[in-house]
């Protein structure tokens, strides 16, 4: 018993020596890591600029008696501050051992950037293990930084309330008054809201989302940017319309001045739309389209000698099967409805509406004579126009417009032929000719695809053999892709992949050539027996995003596409 006291007492002596030990480390290591070991952040000065390059130095000195070892820095960059080499966060510099009495200083190039909230104090910490203990220790340094905005002045002018569709002009001044050296360029952004349409502007924008570089401002510049659209038909009651001047730091982008304006958007004394009857916005060639043009007198004062005009644009409308009861101008594809041909647009009393109507057809064949002619387009752009003014508005006339954008979807086709006879192909076909029944016959079967005015990708020609006939495995093409027997749909499959515009017309087609093996059975004596059903050649139209589909007849021992086959000729006897 006494045995095991003495032992239970040496384990308690042993952890309170190991304690006191830890506890004497511990305090050896507060008393190294006090007032020895020194990190400091040295300011830049009074105050550095937005958007100016400026060195922080960030000084560690061992000032204690122990060699310091493993020793980094770690520079913790606040949002608003990056590196002038694009690194952003925390930069860690590896510092190795220092002795006793040794300094080391490491300098940061950074800038500030502008922020609507911004954070500029920058935070390091030195990590080092004391020659004396394995433990890694740490100290602590910030400091804030006074940053100066440049002196800009930024103006926006526009109207406070428009009509839909009315023309109208933003202005803005910018101007500088600081005298700041090395700024980075400046960057003018004019944020219109969805649907503007930009006429004309002074000057003209560098990108089409109205953007300017301004490059190295000076200082006392004082320049206008004026800028003209309009906002097309919405349900919207207001929109915003927005300046920005932004410095260009390190290739992006960082605002510093923004002015807003609200534009309200009242209801338009003459009301005006334009619809597409019964249709997307994406159409077929060949398709007949019908259009709707409805107007409104919303105010309190009937509008004289109204009147509508509607440009017929792009190379896909067959102006032949144009059917109006309008005047049309074949020099500008315009129709036009006037007072002087329909009374009802003589005077359209308040509160009055109407409607006229237009169809024109698609052409057939899509215009094709250069690799560049793809992805067709049709629009129709139109007006209505009166010269009485509603009291109160500041206008010689009266207008609105509307417009109408379409797609033309792209086409692919296959053409289909069997043969009897087909040395060219280099496959040998055997088997009586006429063909007999219970007697297996060859034929090659040939797939020939266009793909005519849109890049199509995952082009794949299918079609189902008929019953009795087999697929011979011998396959010719000239793509990277044959065609082959799937067991489980019957089919024999072509996959074709990408297929640009204009492959087929302006380039080789692609080809490919099968046998197949065909017996035909009693109850076809005296007919011809069906081959391979209807093909079908089928793809994804990168253009519209729709899919789209051709396909070619059945085939028979008819042989259509066989010059050496005659009428009757492939009638099963």
């Amino acid at each position: 018993m006494n045995s095991f006291l003495s032992k239970k007492s040496k384990v308690l002596i042993s952890v309170v020596l190991l304690i006191a030990l830890a506890a004497t480390g511990f305090y050896a290591f507060k008393k190294l890591s006090g007032g020895d070991i020194v990190l400091e952040i040295e300011p830049p000065g009074k105050e550095v600029k937005i958007g100016v390059p400026f060195d922080i130095n960030v000084r560690f000195a061992n000032d204690s008696q122990n060699t310091l070892g493993n020793v980094r820095v770690a520079f913790e960059l606040p949002q608003n501050i990056i590196s002038i080499d694009g690194k952003e966060g925390v930069i860690t510099k590896e510092l190795g051992d220092i002795s006793s009495g040794g300094v080391h200083q490491e300098s940061f190039s950074v800038i500030a950037t502008p922020a609507e909230n911004p954070e500029y104090t920058i935070h390091a910490t030195a990590f080092y293990s004391p020659a004396s203990l394995v433990a890694e220790f740490r100290k602590k340094a910030e400091m804030g930084i006074n940053v100066e905005r440049p002196d800009f002045d930024l103006t926006l002018q526009a109207p406070e309330k428009i009509f839909p569709s009315e023309e109208f002009e933003a202005k803005v001044l910018y101007e500088r008054r600081d005298e700041t050296e090395g700024l980075p360029d400046i960057i003018l952004n004019l944020k219109t809201p969805q649907g503007f349409q930009r006429l004309e502007a002074d000057p003209t924008p560098e990108t089409s989302d109205n953007k300017w570089i301004l490059g190295k401002v000076e200082r006392g510049e004082k320049k206008y940017i004026i800028i003209r659209g309009k906002v097309g038909p919405s349900s919207d009651t207001s929109f915003d319309i927005a300046a920005e001047l932004a410095m260009k730091i390190l290739d992006e982008e960082y605002p510093f001045i923004v002015r807003t304006q609200t534009v309200a958007v009242e209801p338009s004394p003459l009301s005006f739309q334009l619809a597409l009857a019964d249709h997307g916005d994406i159409v077929q060639s060949g398709e007949q389209l019908r259009f709707i043009v409805s107007y409104r007198n919303n105010t309190e004062v009937d509008m004289q000698d109204v009147v509508i005009r509607a440009q017929l644009i792009g190379e896909m409308f067959d102006i032949s099967s144009l059917e109006t009861g309008a005047r049309f101008n074949n020099l500008t594809n315009t129709i036009m409805w006037s007072s002087g041909d329909f009374e009802e647009l003589r005077r359209l009393s308040a509160g009055a509406q109407g409607q006229m109507t237009f169809s024109i057809g698609v052409k057939d064949e899509y215009p094709i004579e250069r690799l560049s002619d793809k992805n067709f387009t049709l629009k129709v752009g139109a007006e209505i126009e009166s010269p009485t003014v509603p009291y109160l508005i500041n206008a010689e006339k009266t207008v609105n417009t509307s417009s109408i954008e379409m797609k033309v979807a792209g086409k692919i086709e296959v053409l289909s032929k069997a043969l009897f006879r087909d040395a060219q192909s280099g496959i040998v076909n055997s088997g009586p000719f006429p063909p007999q029944a219970g007697v297996p016959t060859n034929y090659t079967i040939h797939w020939t695809v266009r793909n005519l005015s849109t890049d199509v990708d995952g082009v794949e020609v299918r079609a189902h053999l008929e019953d009795g006939v087999s697929f011979t495995a011998k396959v010719k093409s000239n793509t990277e892709s044959e065609p082959y027997f799937d067991s489980e749909s019957g089919e024999v499959v072509w996959r074709l992949g990408r297929l640009v515009a204009t492959t087929g017309v302006l380039s080789e087609s692609p080809e490919a050539v099968f046998q197949i093996e065909a017996i035909p059975k009693q109850s076809h004596r005296g007919k011809y027996m069906p081959l391979i059903a209807v093909t079908e050649i089928r793809g994804s139209d990168e253009f519209t995003g729709q899919t789209i589909a051709g396909t070619y007849g059945l085939i028979d021992t008819r042989l259509y596409g066989d010059p050496t086959v005659g009428e009757g000729a492939g009638l099963v006897r």
